[in-house]
């Protein structure tokens, strides 16, 4: 299970020689992307709105548990670090809205739930990439490959065999509940009720909107 070769310093395009399972510790098994196109769900009845609050408070525990995340003591400057690039490939791939949010929230659990090796750059970068590939493949309808999604100079360079390896840990911590109630699920749904308005005035709205929901994502913001 182990990767052929190691890194020894971020600019040089070689395989870190770690796994996924390394990550964790012995004792614990820039940019915002551009909106493509605006849905707005008007024939959507009003149940729509009680179906996703009853979903979410399914979801609650996880919810709860993100309010505790800045105590960990995990959540300092690499982590941000981390965040940062995972926002600056979402941009440059120009992924979804939906997809930033995703991998960041897949991000915070896993962290949450699992304690990471300490002095050790890897295992966030690992997680990172892992998050990242797990939402773009619910999302998007165009995935780059373990390999491309890799890019604007990662400190790692990792195998698609560990990237794979450590999306099934993930989405496993997940209890594989995936697709979860997020800003956007409510998003689309209220400004369809904004009917006196332009689709122009919506996409607006829907942009700023957007650009203010994965803001958050940042642990800085």
């Amino acid at each position: 299970m182990s990767v052929a070769a190691d890194v020894s310093t971020p600019s040089v395009s070689l395989y870190c020689n770690e796994t996924a399972g390394d990550a964790l510790c012995s004792n614990n098994a820039d940019g915002v992307s551009e909106i493509n196109s605006a849905y707005f769900p008007v024939d959507i009845d009003e149940s729509y709105i009680d179906n996703i609050l009853v979903s979410e408070l399914h979801q609650m525990p996880e919810t709860e548990l993100i309010t505790r995340f800045p105590g960990i003591p995990e959540s300092g400057s690499a982590h941000q670090e981390t965040l940062n690039w995972m926002l600056k490939v979402h941009a440059h791939y120009r992924f979804r809205p939906e997809t930033a949010y995703l991998s960041a929230n897949y991000f915070h659990c896993f962290m949450l739930s699992h304690a990471l090796q300490k002095g050790k750059g890897w295992p966030l970068q690992l997680l990172a990439v892992a998050c990242l590939s797990v939402a773009a493949k619910l999302e998007e309808t165009r995935v780059p490959s373990l390999l491309d999604i890799q890019t604007l100079e990662p400190r790692f360079l990792f195998k698609p065999s560990t990237v794979q390896r450590m999306e099934l840990l993930v989405m496993s911590s997940l209890k594989w509940r995936l697709h979860i109630i997020t800003p956007f699920s409510f998003l689309h749904y209220f400004i369809a009720k904004l009917s006196n308005l332009s689709s122009r005035s919506k996409n607006l709205i829907l942009a700023r909107s957007s650009d203010l929901i994965i803001s958050t994502c940042r642990g800085n913001s």
